[in-house]
C-alpha cells in the first residue's frame, strides 16, 4: 500500500509521521515497520537524507531513515522530492508482504509550511502488475485524501 500526492508541481514533501488503519474509524492500526519481526517495511521514494553522512552501522543492514515517519517522533520525519515534471512521483508506504491487508483510514503529520506539505494524496494498492486507486471494496473517501495541511495531525 502506499500514498500518492494529488499534486503536478515540483516541490519537497516533508512527511514526519504516518500511521495506517484498517478501519474507516482510524481505530485498528496496522503494524508498522519493526512491529511484527516478519519484515513490514516502510517504503518511501526519493528521500532527501536528513543527516548527510549519517552512520546507520547501529542501526540494522535493512534500516531506511525512511523509517522514520512511523517512529512516533514528531521531530523527526522524511523529506520526499515530488517531481511529476520529471516523471518521479513521491510516494510512502508501508510493504505488508503477502498479508491480506486493508488500508482503510491514514493519519499523517506534514511539515508545517505550505512549501512543505501536500493538499491532496491517493492510495494505492499493488495488484502484482500495477498500482491501482479502484476497488470495489473501498470507498472513495478512503483512497482519496483531500483537503490537507500542515503542522498537525490529519486523517
Amino acid at each position: 500500500r502506499r500514498q500518492v500526492p494529488n499534486v503536478t508541481t515540483d516541490r519537497f514533501w516533508r512527511l514526519l509521521e504516518l500511521e495506517l488503519f484498517a478501519d474507516s474509524a482510524c481505530k485498528y492500526r496496522l503494524p508498522k515497520s519493526g512491529d511484527t519481526g516478519g519484515g513490514t517495511s516502510v517504503l518511501a521514494s526519493g528521500y532527501v537524507p536528513f543527516v548527510p553522512y549519517f552512520d546507520r552501522i547501529d542501526l540494522g543492514a535493512m534500516w531506511s531513515e525512511a523509517e522514520h515517519m512511523q517512529d512516533e517522533d514528531l521531530t523527526t520525519g522524511v523529506l520526499l522530492e515530488h517531481m511529476p515534471g520529471r516523471q518521479r512521483n513521491a510516494f510512502v508506504g508501508v510493504d505488508f508482504l503477502s498479508a491480506g491487508t486493508w488500508v482503510k483510514c491514514v493519519k499523517m503529520v506534514q511539515g508545517p509550511t505550505p512549501q512543505e506539505y501536500i493538499p491532496s494524496a491517493r492510495l494505492e494498492v499493488w495488484d502484482g502488475r500495477d498500482w491501482r486507486s479502484e476497488d470495489p471494496e473501498i470507498s472513495p473517501v478512503e483512497v482519496y485524501l483531500d483537503g490537507l495541511g500542515g503542522g498537525g495531525w490529519q486523517r
